[in-house]
């Protein structure tokens, strides 16, 4: 039987494949805002020098080239400023802002909300994944199930506004399909959002309507929280490290609320600002025991962090 058995196991570690042997690793990187700007780097390509259709907030680098609509890669990685705890990363990322609706029942205005501050996690299997090329562009909304975007109300509370019809629903769905924007208050609200991670080893954006950025395979929004393991298709061959972005909002009031693009629909956009190289051998280097984004893990060996140095293991 002991024979049977040890013959049993030699047979599995043979037939396992690689990436089950390799730990899943997590990196976590702190953003404060950089800006509302009503521009968007992604649309470039398409509309030119033209403003978006909406206002974003920036997180990431710094200058006063980042957050127009034609910054490039070189203004990423010359911006003297960074809003990010991690000086290697000059990424920018970006979102609609949010917009609290006074008096939505009588002379409605806007007020642009404060965000707290923005995570990103990083999350691979050390060793399996490719860096992001210079300059990639990417994109994820909630209307892909896949991008697994959520909204989580912490300890929340009755709406207390007196402005004419501010505990109410405001939009389209009277914020009550998405649930990114409660009607209750909130002493955080944080919404959180994954980004593909196969990508069509050719173009830095997409074009002309075809994705060069898709979800893994077998990836299922409804049933997977995290998916950095699963394999990419032929089409799109090339694995990414999965982002996860966190944006958090505190003492968030309720009621009515809205996205920039008149929508409660969250989404997220990402210009990659590492060298290549630098982020390739964290991905290739770093190991620590994260199946999921860990707010514990920060590969502090592999990367300078600003401010007070990070601890493994702890917050």
């Amino acid at each position: 039987m002991g024979l049977y058995l040890k013959l049993t196991m030699l047979l599995l570690l043979l037939v396992t494949p690689l990436p089950l042997l390799v730990k899943a690793t997590s990196m976590k990187m702190d953003f404060l805002s950089s800006g509302v700007v009503r521009t968007d780097p992604l649309m470039f390509s398409r509309t030119g020098q033209c403003l978006s259709d909406h206002v974003h907030r920036f997180y990431g680098a710094v200058s006063n080239q980042t957050m127009r609509p034609d910054v490039s890669y070189q203004d990423l990685r010359s911006a003297s400023g960074n809003t990010g705890t991690v000086e290697e990363n000059k990424s920018l990322y970006w979102n609609p802002a949010i917009y609290k609706v006074n008096n939505p029942n009588g002379a409605k205005t806007y007020t642009v909300v404060d965000v707290w501050f923005a995570s990103a996690y990083y999350i691979f299997r050390t060793g399996q994944a490719k860096s992001f090329p210079n300059g990639l562009k990417m994109k994820t909304g909630d209307t892909e199930r896949l991008s697994r975007a959520q909204a989580e109300c912490v300890a929340e509370y009755p709406c207390e506004r007196t402005d004419e019809g501010g505990c109410q629903g405001y939009g389209p769905s009277n914020q009550k399909r998405h649930g990114f924007l409660p009607i209750t208050a909130c002493a955080e609200l944080e919404m959180s959002i994954i980004f593909p991670t196969c990508w069509d080893g050719i173009n830095l954006e997409s074009k002309d309507g075809v994705k060069h950025v898709v979800y893994a395979e077998n990836c299922d929004g409804d049933h997977h929280d995290e998916c950095f393991d699963f394999p990419c298709p032929a089409s799109h061959p090339v694995k990414f490290p999965e982002v996860h972005l966190y944006v958090r909002v505190l003492n968030y009031e309720g009621g009515a609320h809205v996205f920039s693009d008149g929508t409660d629909i969250f989404h997220s956009d990402y210009f990659s600002g590492w060298v290549e190289e630098e982020l390739q051998n964290v991905l290739d280097n770093c190991e620590n025991d994260s199946e999921a984004a860990n707010p514990d893990a920060f590969c502090s060996d592999f990367l300078t962090f600003r401010g007070k140095p990070k601890e493994e293991g702890s917050r």
